[in-house]
């Protein structure tokens, strides 16, 4: 139903968008997960409907059709596991696929010119690409792997600086950076651990 997915696409965009812009976990994972869940269901959903739309009648041009669309999937498949980890130092992937899909959507639902639309695009990757870099604070260091995202953070006042290790979201780590305060065990440690 085009009419209902109208509002519900960007409506999940920009609720993942905004997600993703918020420092911290924000409400917990349970909230964090049904919000993309539901948003990525959502794009989901209209997406395989508009690509169902445009399916051939049965013909020479079917099966084309479905070689397509199986290639896009092994294409994105190749991208995620072996391009992005190159390519970024955090995980970008899902805001890059949130801006595709909200492009995608104002040319399906709103009739967006290409002209218009690239000057949409342009907005749009920039104010999420600046809202990363807010997100991410003072990053002394960015690596990303096979395994995932590391990221190691410097925060606090100048008598009270601390150093931490982030694996994507999850905080694995904290020294504070006085020599005074360099010995005390933080996060997963205690004195008697």
């Amino acid at each position: 139903r085009p009419a209902l997915f109208r509002w519900l696409v960007p409506a999940a965009c920009l609720a993942m968008g905004w997600r993703l812009a918020r420092p911290g976990p924000g409400g917990g994972f349970r909230l964090e997960f049904a919000l993309y869940c539901a948003g990525v269901l959502i794009c989901c959903m209209f997406f395989h409907g508009e690509l169902a739309l445009r399916k051939p009648r049965p013909g020479p041009a079917l099966p084309h059709f479905y070689l397509a669309a199986a290639a896009g999937g092994a294409l994105g498949g190749v991208f995620v596991a072996l391009a992005a980890p190159v390519l970024f130092n955090s995980y970008l992937e899902l805001p890059v696929a949130i801006i595709l899909c909200l492009v995608l959507a104002l040319v399906f639902f709103f009739g967006y010119k290409p002209r218009r639309l690239w000057r949409l695009s342009v907005v749009l990757a920039f104010t999420f690409f600046l809202a990363a870099k807010l997100r991410e604070g003072d990053s002394v260091l960015e690596i990303r792997n096979f395994h995932g995202a590391l990221r190691v953070v410097d925060s606090g006042g100048s008598g009270q600086r601390i150093r931490t290790l982030y694996h994507g979201g999850i905080r694995h780590g904290t020294e504070y950076l006085s020599s005074d305060g360099g010995r005390i065990p933080t996060t997963y440690y205690t004195p008697f651990s």
